[in-house]
């Protein structure tokens, strides 16, 4: 599976990839509405990310009553017109890397921009890359 790496040791926190997530995605630079989050650990001083894991066997799947998100091409899709909005799915990340925003009636789930990976592409210090099992 491919998902989202990340090297803490270069990240600033800038926070340009949930800008340029949010403005890909819902036309706004605004982080809330990014499909990737960063977070600073306050013991070790560093950030962190979340993103989608694209998991094997995701239970953000098992959970779905309308099969808005699926596997295709080993990728954790979702399927924007079949989604209700009933967030369960958010609730069985294990990684907490779905997320919600009240001015929208979907999730906010990483699909690697449709093969553009900006957040990657316009990460000023490389913190971000491919990483595949």
């Amino acid at each position: 599976m491919k998902r989202i790496g990340f090297d803490t040791e270069k990240c600033s926190g800038c926070k340009t990839c949930e800008l340029v997530c949010s403005a890909t995605h819902e036309g706004v630079f605004n982080p809330n509405k990014s499909r990737i989050r960063l977070w600073r650990d306050e013991f070790y001083g560093k950030f962190n990310q979340l993103t989608c894991k694209h998991c094997e066997e995701p239970e953000c799947i098992d959970v779905c009553p309308t099969e808005a998100l699926y596997i295709e091409d080993n990728e954790v899709k979702f399927n924007k017109e079949e989604c209700i909005g009933c967030m369960v799915c958010v609730d069985a990340c294990p990684y907490d890397a779905m997320f919600t925003h009240p001015d929208l009636e979907y999730i906010l789930k990483c699909d690697f921009c449709n093969g553009e990976m900006n957040c990657i592409r316009y990460c000023p210090f490389d913190a971000l890359f491919v990483e595949e099992d």
